[in-house]
């Protein structure tokens, strides 16, 4: 299991390696990793196994960012992605949404997760799409949104 994966939990931790194998870009040979990295516009980190968003703000470039079909479990550690504009987060284990302070993202996928209350979204300035269908709530549970 060279990809990062924890086989007691069967999970998977986001190595440099998966984030390299996760991209279609590739790298010269004079360009450095971190130069590689910072370089990197999307992500494609579906179906990994990841319970946990870490060790992506190289990716300072990072405009595209597929995180759907994992086992996540809090939306963090997406600050320093300034350029992100469309988010993937679908059938995760999301309960609840951070206040999230990204000017310039435009879609947000959270269908499939098991989150009651939409809000802090209030900075969201540039939000063109909310996708929050088939939350997995209490049988007699409502989905809000705290506007």
């Amino acid at each position: 299991m060279g990809d990062g994966a924890n086989p007691k939990t069967r999970t998977c931790v986001l190595t440099r390696n998966l984030i390299i194998s996760s991209t279609s870009l590739s790298k010269t040979r004079q360009e450095s990793m971190d130069k590689f990295l910072g370089h990197v516009t999307h992500l494609h980190l579906q179906a990994k196994r990841l319970r946990v968003i870490e060790n992506l703000d190289i990716c300072v470039a990072l405009k595209v960012l597929y995180l759907y079909d994992n086992k996540i479990e809090e939306i963090t550690n997406l600050d320093f992605a300034k350029s992100l504009a469309y988010l993937y987060l679908e059938n995760n284990m999301i309960t609840e949404l951070p206040t999230i302070t990204n000017h310039k993202l435009k879609k947000l996928y959270l269908d499939e997760n098991a989150i009651g209350i939409i809000s802090g979204l209030q900075e969201l300035t540039s939000l063109e799409v909310l996708s929050v269908s088939r939350q997995r709530i209490p049988r007699n549970g409502v989905l809000k949104f705290d506007i």
